[in-house]
């Protein structure tokens, strides 16, 4: 049997005194015999039961006071821990959950900046698109866009003789 390391010597004393009465009375307090390490018999031997000191059997108000006290404080430390980390792990979510946040946001302003870029691009080509003119159907031979059709750049009804939608054919 393992004795825990934290007994007080009140402890052991009492634990002594229970050990030497529980001999006493298994054993009618005369002898106790055992067995040497080959497994021959030894000498019986006489046991006498030894009552602790009576300051040991009486009890201790100071100290069951102390005792009740240092338990006290050890259940009201480990709540304080246990909130504690129950602060701290509540924090952390919470700081994860924002840097999430954050980052879906980053992220969101990032696709919004993309798209406006592409769409200033777009306009750009449109506007370059809608702003070529061709003063007649020779000036867009020349520029090397004849035959023009219906939505091209530069074309536009007066150069379309027929308005079948093709100019300078």
């Amino acid at each position: 049997m393992r004795v825990p390391q934290n007994l007080t010597k009140v402890d052991k004393g009492l634990i002594g005194g229970g050990l030497a009465a529980l001999v006493a009375m298994c054993c009618g307090g005369a002898i106790a015999a055992g067995r040497d390490e080959a497994g021959k018999p030894t000498a019986p031997v006489d046991v006498v039961a030894t009552a602790p000191p009576p300051s040991i059997n009486q009890a201790d108000p100071a100290l069951e006071a102390s005792v009740a006290a240092s338990r006290s404080v050890e259940a009201s430390i480990s709540a304080s821990r246990s909130a504690e980390a129950d602060r701290l792990n509540k924090q952390w979510e919470k700081e994860a959950e924002e840097a999430e946040r954050e980052a879906e946001e980053a992220a969101e302003r990032e696709e919004a900046e993309r798209r406006k870029a592409e769409e200033e691009a777009d306009q750009e080509e449109e506007d370059e698109a809608e702003s070529v003119y061709y003063a007649n159907c020779a000036a867009a031979e020349r520029a090397g866009a004849a035959p023009l059709y219906r939505g091209d750049p530069g074309y536009r009804s007066g150069l379309d003789r027929d308005n079948d939608g093709d100019a300078c054919e």
